[in-house]
């Protein structure tokens, strides 16, 4: 029997929109709930769109037409008379600063919708100081920032700071915050991993009051590992160009990938220092490994490029350059972990 995730996923690749919202309709007059919709459909075959893209199984237009459509559904579900609003306390949600996938942080604003929460959802990538200005004129209860890739955590910083300035409660979640409080913490931040332990913690923050703020980490090497990354990239490319015979076999292409995947790298490592998370850099290895060899690269290129940008990062510059190169040693020796969820990454190569 064929399941409704299934069924929505052929809907996808027929481009059917009509026919994904009548599915969407037709599960509800089955007894479904807008949050099953939301939790069981929706996220599940976004989910596994995001993993045809990586496999390269669908290209990059694809995915987009899917998420268009998945889009569409959910609007189609926000326009249903909505639930009787049972709390007071407006609750702002925005994606962190420079984060472009929406998506997840809309469906997350949803379902505290449907929990009876009042919502204002920014959308993507507000710039931090134009929603500090936003925070004082509204001067909601809690401000709640979705991260859908760790390379944004400094986004998320800067908004979580721009809120802590004018007294508002940060909370934030999403893939990019890790599977449990640290990530958040570092960045000064309270923490929930999906909707309704988001509802619940703000149920439970109206009741007792907000508890105190974490507090933030000092991170002064992320800042520098930031300000030498071009220089790091076009090192680390030298070397690759110049030991590593593969090089010469890509095209134009192919090359100005590389460099972007070098300062991808790179971006990952930042963000694991600015948190004190060295998981998000090992997650993040395999992760490239299985991307670039689905794209026909050779298998030895993330080992090859781990090795190049090691050597490269100064030694001071800690811990940055030990984890690069405890994650190059990994890759070579093939010992780096499976993450649990892959990275989202709009790109192709």
């Amino acid at each position: 029997m064929t399941t409704p995730v299934a069924a929505l996923l052929a809907l996808f690749d027929q481009r059917d929109q009509a026919g994904a919202l009548q599915l969407a309709h037709e599960l509800l007059d089955e007894g479904w709930t807008r949050e099953q919709l939301i939790t069981e459909l929706l996220a599940p075959a976004q989910w596994e769109v995001g993993r045809r893209w990586e496999a390269s199984e669908w290209n990059v237009a694809q995915e987009h037409a899917a998420t268009a459509i998945t889009d569409s559904v959910l609007s189609a579900l926000a326009l249903e008379p909505p639930a009787d609003t049972r709390r007071p306390f407006e609750v702002v949600v925005t994606c962190a600063e420079d984060d472009w996938h929406v998506l997840p942080v809309r469906m997350f604003a949803e379902l505290l919708t449907l929990d009876g929460w009042p919502i204002t959802f920014i959308g993507a990538s507000a710039p931090h100081e134009h929603l500090r200005r936003f925070l004082v004129q509204r001067r909601p209860f809690a401000v709640a920032i979705g991260c859908s890739v760790p390379i944004f955590l400094l986004g998320v910083q800067r908004v979580v700071d721009a809120a802590a300035a004018e007294g508002v409660p940060a909370l934030v979640g999403g893939a990019g915050c890790g599977p449990d409080p640290s990530r958040a913490a570092a960045l000064g931040a309270h923490w929930a991993p999906d909707a309704s332990s988001a509802s619940r913690l703000l149920d439970d923050w109206t009741r007792h009051g907000v508890p105190d703020r974490p507090r933030p980490m000092k991170h002064p090497v992320a800042a520098k590992l930031a300000g030498v990354r071009p220089e790091l990239v076009e090192q680390a490319f030298d070397l690759l160009a110049e030991r590593h015979p593969f090089m010469g076999q890509l095209n134009e292409r192919q090359l100005q990938r590389t460099a972007e995947d070098l300062d991808y790298v790179l971006q990952f490592l930042e963000a694991a220092v600015l948190t004190g998370d060295r998981r998000i850099i090992d997650d993040f290895v395999p992760w490239l490994q299985t991307l670039l060899t689905s794209r026909g690269l050779p298998a030895d290129v993330a080992s090859a490029t781990l090795r190049a940008l090691a050597e490269c990062i100064p030694a001071d510059l800690v811990p940055a350059a030990e984890w690069m190169s405890a994650a190059a040693r990994m890759r070579t020796a093939g010992e780096a972990p499976a993450p649990a969820r892959p990275p989202a990454r709009r790109r192709e190569t």
